[in-house]
């Protein structure tokens, strides 16, 4: 597993979306996303709790991956 931490040199301007919410955006847009969801699913090999359900709209908050964030943070103490 991998993680990347990156701190910001300036303030983004108001109207700034990160870029996981443009990549989601665009894969809608395409008519992909519950595809890019299948291959999340897949390429993550996450268990059956944090499956991505490809026929629901996820925001960022209350996506599976921000969910097992806050899960392993509350077993492990890491992340908040």
């Amino acid at each position: 597993m991998y993680f990347l931490f990156r701190q910001p040199v300036a303030e983004p301007p108001g109207d700034a979306k990160p870029w996981t919410e443009i990549y989601m955006e665009l894969a809608e847009r395409l008519g992909i996303l519950q595809d890019v969801y299948r291959i999340g699913n897949d390429a993550w090999n996450l268990g059956e709790a944090y499956k991505i359900d490809p026929a629901k709209q996820y925001s960022l908050p209350t996506s599976p991956s921000a969910r097992r964030r806050r899960s392993s943070a509350t077993t492990s103490g890491s992340m908040p």
